[in-house]
């Protein structure tokens, strides 16, 4: 699908996060919880599953053949910080070795990733982000303070696509920027 703009790549649960809630009204509902988009006014979305359920995901830089090699460095730290820091006991032990993950994280993201999301819906979703202001026009400000939350990149002109490869829910943008997501955690 083509799109020219600035996107967002989140969970579309997250679409209203910010808004006064509307006495009667269940946007999730409305939008047959994240499948049909285009009731609440988008007009250009891509919204599936991601497959796996509840997730963490990275937006890499890079084509898919690129990012791979990074997505399994990453998936081999991950899964080992995963294990010590769950059979560790010690509560100091366990602040050590999340401070050492942190920094980790922070320094392969600024060398190789673009953004973050996460699911709670077990669902991805690419939107305009002007769109989602109208919607939502506390959305950004909401986003930029959840981080982990969605993905934003500015001006992308190019094509997107939701990929499934080795069971495994992608999306991967070719364009001015290319970039392809994988999941980087639980």
């Amino acid at each position: 699908m083509r799109f020219k703009g600035t996107i967002v790549i989140t969970d579309p649960c997250y679409l209203d996060n910010g808004m006064p809630e509307t006495p009667g009204v269940d946007w999730w509902e409305s939008v047959d919880y994240g499948e049909n988009l285009g009731a609440a006014g988008f007009t250009n979305f891509i919204s599936e599953s991601t497959l796996y359920g509840d997730w963490s995901c990275f937006t890499y830089t890079g084509t898919a053949k690129e990012v791979n090699k990074k997505a399994k460095e990453w998936d081999k730290y991950y899964m080992k910080f995963f294990s010590e820091y769950n059979k560790t006991e010690n509560p100091k032990d366990k602040e050590i070795i999340l401070e050492e993950y942190k920094a980790k994280k922070a320094e392969f993201e600024k060398e190789n990733v673009l953004g973050e999301f996460c699911a709670d819906a077990g669902m991805v979703c690419v939107v305009y982000l002007d769109e989602v202001l109208a919607f939502n026009p506390k959305f950004k400000k909401w986003a930029e303070e959840h981080s982990w939350c969605a993905t934003i990149i500015e001006n992308f002109d190019g094509d997107i696509e939701y990929i499934i490869d080795n069971d495994e829910a992608h999306i991967q943008g070719i364009g001015n920027i290319n970039f392809y997501t994988s999941q980087s955690g639980f």
